[in-house]
C-alpha cells in the first residue's frame, strides 16, 4: 500500500504497478520497466479484514520486539534495533 499527497509520486507508482505502461498511452506504450502489481479482488478483501486487526498486530509485533532486544541485550556484540512505534 502506498499512500502519498504529492501526485508525481502518485503518478509514478500507478505506473509502475501497471507493468510501467503511460497513464493515457496506448496499451502497449510502456514509459519504464514496471511490475504487475493490480491486486485481485480477494486479495483487497482479505487485506480490508486484516486492517481492523491492525491495533492488535502492532501490539503483538511490539511485544516480540521487547523480548528480542531484552534478550539481545545481554551480548555486547549486539545492538539490537531501535522500535519507534506511531500511532496507528
Amino acid at each position: 500500500m502506498l499512500v502519498t499527497a504529492d501526485e508525481r509520486i502518485a503518478r509514478l507508482a500507478r505506473s509502475l504497478r501497471n507493468q510501467g505502461r503511460a497513464e493515457m498511452g496506448s496499451w502497449l506504450e510502456h514509459e519504464r520497466l514496471g511490475y504487475n502489481y493490480r491486486m485481485d479482488e480477494l486479495s483487497a478483501a482479505l487485506g480490508v479484514s486484516q486492517m481492523r486487526r491492525l491495533a492488535s498486530h502492532l501490539e503483538k509485533r511490539a511485544r516480540v520486539a521487547r523480548i528480542y532486544t531484552e534478550r539481545l541485550s545481554r551480548f555486547a556484540w549486539v545492538r539490537p534495533p531501535v522500535c519507534v512505534r506511531t500511532s496507528a
